[in-house]
Formats: C-alpha cells, structure tokens, sequence
C-alpha cells in the first residue's frame, strides 16, 4: 500500500495538473460573479454563487480527506513532504482566492457572504434568503490549517518544509490576531483556533512563527480573556449566531435579526470549545519559546499601540488600545498575568461544570 501511495496515487493528487492546484485556474471560475455570466434573477444569485463555491471547496475537501488520513503516521506525513505538499499549498489558487486579497490593496475575504438585498428579497417575515452564509473554501481553509497541524504532529521534522507555507500565508494569520477575532464570528474563532495550534507546533523551530505567535499571545490573548472567559454565559454573547446552521444550534429563529445564542445551547457550548482550544494551543506554544530571547524581542515589536498594560480586574472585554512602553521583559511578564488570568477563570469554568 505504501507502495502504490508513493509511486501512483500520491503523484497523481499533487500535481499541477490536478485542478485544484493548477496555476492556470482563473479566478472568474472559482466565483460565479455577474460580471461572468450576465444578470440572474435576484431571489437565484445567491444560491448559485453559494453552490459554485461548495463545489469547489467539495473537490479540495475530498483531497484534504485522503490527505489527513495519511498524515496520521510519521511515515504517512514524511510521504506527502516528499511529494511537496507545503509547495502545493501554499500556491493553490482557491486557497488563496478563499482567505487572501486579490491584489495588494484588497481587503481580506470574509469567512461568511452577505447576499446582496433588493426589494424582491426583503428581510424578516420567514424569508431565509437574506441570512449570511458560511463561505465553504473558509471551511476548506479551516482544514487545510488542521492538516498542516496533524502533519507537523505525526513528523515534527517537517518544520522547515512548512515554511513555504507559513510565508504565503502569514498575512492572513496576522489579520486574524489583529482584527478577524474582533468581529467576533464562529468561523474566526475556528480559523484562530486552529492557527493557535499550527503555531504551537511551529514555534520553538521558525522565527516567522515566533513573530506570528507574538501576534497572538499580544493581541489576541487578553482579548479572548477579557471578552470571552468573564462568565459562562457571556459566552453566547461574544459570538452571535450568523448562518443557518449556526442558529438552529443556537435555538434562534433563522430569520430573526441577530439575536445571542440561548444558553445553554450546543451553539454556545462551541463557541466555549473553540475559545478554551485556543488558550491551550497557546498555552503550549508560549511554553515552547518562554526561554527564546527572540520571541521577546517580536512580542515587543508586535504590541506597538496594541496590548493593554491594565490590570486584569480592570478588564472590560474591548480590543486593546493602550499604548505600550514597556521592555521585552516587562512586556513578558503582562503576558503571563493575562496568562495566570486565563488559567484561573479556566478552572471556574471547569469547577462550574463538575458542580
């Protein structure tokens, strides 16, 4: 079996001949635009826009599948770096047409789509047309991260051959520490949860990783902290339900305006999973690199007028402005306050649960 994945099937997934991966894909194929095909029926356009995009995301999410099952072993792992799996990436064109700007001074996609309104599509009254919907490539994305995590897992050998990776897309990964986790929206929290955890594994081993993760445990950290880890309940308010799905688990009416998740709900009870797998993925990143004099020279360049110096009994859940003028190590230890913070309202949560 090893055989057959290294010599015939392997070479013929990653390939640029394989669509997904293929340079020559034109962007105009990946979004079923108008400026593409002409005017449609406005109660139609968003359901074609959302099932052309499904169906590519359902081509790359068929591959990931096959990858992730044989990333689960060091061998299986090693395999597809032989075979340039980072390279593939890192340059495939739904990927990047799915998280990145089309040009540099785009703005970054967002995880849902807003279909457009008009007057045949009023909002509220039973009609579900107008609700966002989760983009499907986000979610490809998502796992793209998760498979980048399982091979790094499997080989830890493998983090200079990610690399490539990390470097196409660490744009992205900075705008989700430093804005997409504002908006708070489930998908980002998924996306940031994830990331955490590529980082995690990356690094003790890759200065960009440690710039990325400064990024994180700087700008993000005290923000999930202070936003998120208040109380229990808070929870279904730091994350409104946006997609159709995501209000059913949140038991609100799919046409109602945006409405928090009831608590408890299995809504509310994700978004609490997704925000405790955060703080353990970086957690154990900050473990990794507490003794690296370069992480502290990135955490200071990356809290700039964003990290918060007040005390944690202060903390009212808003992004943080204050400027910072601290050194590496003073920088450091707020860090660790916000971290001793986290651990501490972490296990209220857990003595909540087992009470």
């Amino acid at each position: 079996a090893f055989a057959v994945l290294q010599r015939v099937l392997l070479p013929r997934l990653l390939c640029s001949s394989m669509v997904v991966f293929s340079p020559s894909l034109e962007h105009h194929r990946i979004s079923l635009g108008m400026s593409c095909l002409g005017a449609r029926p406005a109660l139609t356009a968003a359901v074609w826009d959302r099932a052309v995009e499904a169906a590519w995301a359902c081509r790359l999410d068929s591959l990931i599948s096959v990858f992730l099952s044989i990333a689960q072993t060091a061998s299986g792992a090693t395999l597809l770096a032989e075979q340039r799996i980072f390279v593939f990436l890192a340059h495939c064109p739904l990927l990047r047409a799915a998280v990145m700007p089309s040009g540099s001074m785009g703005q970054f996609p967002e995880a849902y789509a807003w279909p457009q309104l008009t007057d045949t599509v009023p909002m509220g009254q039973g009609n579900t047309a107008a609700t966002p919907w989760r983009r499907p490539l986000h979610g490809s994305w998502c796992r793209v991260l998760l498979l980048v995590a399982n091979l790094l897992a499997s080989a830890p050998k493998l983090g200079p051959d990610a690399l490539v990776f990390l470097e196409a897309f660490a744009p992205r990964l900075r705008y989700v520490f430093r804005v997409g986790l504002q908006k708070k929206h489930l998908a980002i929290f998924e996306e940031a949860s994830v990331a955490c955890r590529v980082l995690a594994l990356l690094s003790h081993r890759c200065a960009l990783a440690e710039g990325l993760l400064a990024d994180a445990a700087t700008q993000a950290f005290i923000f999930v902290v202070g936003t998120c880890l208040v109380d229990r309940a808070t929870a279904s308010e730091a994350c409104l339900p946006l997609s159709a799905v995501e209000r059913i688990a949140a038991q609100v009416a799919p046409d109602a305006d945006l409405t928090p998740a009831k608590f408890p709900s299995v809504f509310h009870q994700r978004v609490e999973y997704l925000l405790l797998e955060l703080l353990r993925n970086l957690l154990s990143a900050l473990l990794r690199v507490s003794s690296s004099p370069t992480f502290l020279r990135h955490a200071a360049l990356s809290a700039g007028t964003m990290f918060a110096t007040a005390p944690m009994a202060t903390l009212s859940g808003e992004w943080p402005t204050m400027q910072s003028e601290q050194g590496p190590q003073q920088l450091w230890a707020a860090v660790m306050d916000v971290t001793l913070e986290a651990a501490r309202r972490v296990t209220e949560i857990l003595e909540g649960l087992h009470g």
